[in-house]
């Protein structure tokens, strides 16, 4: 579990990517990050037989509502809105649930 929660931040973005790029990317190779978010993906979907799928994605939805939660209350207060946390998130989602068996998760 521990392992899939430090995978949900690791595959981030750098929230200054916008400005990266027009900089010429900077100390950030972007195809290296993306194949190493390609091995994150194994990596989470080899976590799914020992946690279960259900669980990685019941903590992916508990992580979205909470980003949700906290982009509301940063918008409120004129604050930037966390796109690269929410896209982390996403790419838990769009990683495991493909792969997990039809059923009713909540």
């Amino acid at each position: 579990q521990r392992m899939v929660q430090v995978v949900a931040v690791s595959v981030r973005f750098p929230p200054s990517l916008d400005r990266l790029a027009e900089e010429g990317g900077g100390d950030l190779d972007l195809e290296e990050f993306v194949r190493l978010r390609e091995q994150y993906a194994v990596s989470l979907t080899e976590a799914c037989v020992v946690v279960g799928h259900e669980w990685v994605l019941q903590f992916a939805g508990q992580q979205l509502t909470e980003c949700s939660r906290r982009t509301q209350q940063l918008h409120s207060a004129g604050q930037p809105f966390p796109w690269n946390e929410l896209e982390g998130h996403m790419f838990l989602l769009t990683t495991v649930a493909p792969r997990a068996p039809a059923g009713n998760f909540t």
